[in-house]
């Protein structure tokens, strides 16, 4: 099993050039060693390297996907959270990883899911994987990450669902923000939560985004970024870090009486349950800020997403897998950092 060197090429291009190749554009090393073992191996032979799950999940890596994953007959991505959230793939080392064996000798773009551990379990973690054959199932930026048929028939569902949506113009629009860098729940707020930084006087959290929507459909979008629907659709297509707003532009929201009283509901409940803290740092000095525990709102997020069953035409047992993704993971306690705002 091969690993490449995860280098930003701007970091060495003083000491060697890149010249003529189709990933050159993607910007790091591995790419060019994956297009070049690629270019190398026999029609016969079996491929396999550890690399980031960036390299099928993230815009800028599209030329890798098309110049390497998508050039073998057959494909199997095994896709891992060893960030430690909630444990780490390696000692040390804290990154979201993909093991990939490609080869000519069968047919198929398999995937597993996005694959969370912990520590303990870490030397059972390939009798946990599952690959699904995904077809020709994809996302414009991404080769999603699927657990089973049940998963791949919801995102399907969504991707096809008639519904589409572009941001409101900023004039007319109402402002929704959203935490850019979720890790067991995506957080949403229609007016920003309290935030101080001493040094920069800021008043708003720097992982807090903005998008606008129309005003009549701003508390139903807000359901929805906190649903598990859309977390589900996030972590199928993401780099399973980043949020970023074309995975929420690309996602078919929907505007719903009951979703805006959900909204008001939860965000109530979120504030109820936030806490004050006040962290003195050495850099930037005193910060203040209401922490959030989205678990603890987990049965008004059930709500939302029992209301987007109806509207994506989910069957029961897939909006029971939806309620219950991940929840090992998303809900347990056995995680060594605290992940209640994330």
């Amino acid at each position: 099993m091969g690993n490449p060197p995860y280098v930003e090429y701007s970091k060495v291009r003083k000491n060697y050039t890149v010249k003529d190749y189709q990933t050159e554009s993607c910007g790091n090393l591995y790419a060019y060693v994956m297009e070049r073992c690629k270019t190398l191996t026999n029609q016969q032979a079996f491929l396999s390297m550890i690399v980031p799950l960036s390299g099928h999940s993230t815009k800028r890596m599209t030329p890798l996907m098309g110049n390497f994953y998508e050039r073998f007959r057959s494909c199997h991505l095994m896709n891992i959270s060893g960030d430690a959230h909630p444990g780490k793939l390696f000692p040390d080392v804290e990154f979201r990883l993909a093991v990939f064996v490609v080869s000519n000798s069968d047919e198929g773009m398999f995937t597993s899911k996005y694959t969370r551990f912990y520590a303990d379990e870490r030397d059972n973690l390939f009798s946990l994987l599952w690959y699904t054959n995904i077809g020709d199932l994809r996302y414009v930026t991404a080769i999603p990450k699927v657990s089973c048929d049940l998963h791949q028939n919801i995102l399907k569902k969504l991707t096809n669902h008639k519904s589409k949506w572009q941001e409101a113009s900023p004039k007319i629009g109402k402002e929704i923000l959203y935490h850019s860098a979720p890790v067991n729940w995506i957080r949403s707020h229609t007016s920003a939560p309290y935030f101080h930084s001493e040094r920069d006087e800021k008043k708003k959290s720097a992982e807090l985004k903005s998008l606008c929507s129309e005003p009549n459909a701003m508390l139903s979008i807000h359901s929805i970024l906190c649903s598990t629907t859309f977390f589900i659709w996030w972590t199928s297509h993401s780099d399973c870090y980043h949020l970023n707003k074309p995975e929420i532009l690309s996602f078919p929201m929907i505007s719903d009486n009951e979703l805006d009283d959900i909204s008001h509901n939860l965000e109530a409940d979120m504030k109820a349950k936030s806490k004050h803290r006040i962290y003195n740092y050495k850099t930037t000095g005193r910060v203040e800020y209401k922490e959030f525990y989205m678990k603890l709102s987990k049965s008004i997020i059930d709500k939302i997403d029992r209301v987007l069953a109806r509207h994506y035409g989910l069957t029961n047992e897939e909006q029971d897998f939806v309620i219950n993704y991940d929840i090992k993971y998303r809900i347990g306690e056995r995680s060594n950092k605290q992940q209640s705002q994330k």
